[in-house]
């Protein structure tokens, strides 16, 4: 039986997305990942933009890995998500 990777729902606040995305290299794994992100409002707050992707675990935490060294801005967003760990 094969297992299928989890998959995790990570939610960027807008202005750090867009920090985060501008620091990435463009030929990267991470930033074809985040160039899939949807905008969105937070539910709670409607004045909160959001960027939210879906991916598997594996890639979320390259993610956090490469927002530790050129984002630190994005590591909370993304280490919440990861904490998380919601499925669509």
């Amino acid at each position: 039986m094969v297992r299928a990777a989890m998959k995790i729902i990570v939610e960027i606040e807008f202005a750090k997305y867009y920090r985060f995305l501008g620091r990435c290299d463009p030929t990267s794994s991470e930033y074809k990942l985040l160039k899939c992100g949807i905008e969105t409002s937070d539910p709670r707050d409607s004045t909160v933009r959001l960027v939210m992707m879906l991916c598997a675990s594996d890639e979320a935490k390259k993610l956090l890995e490469l927002a530790e060294i050129i984002c630190p801005d994005a590591v909370h967003d993304i280490r919440t998500s990861i904490d998380l760990a919601r499925t669509p």
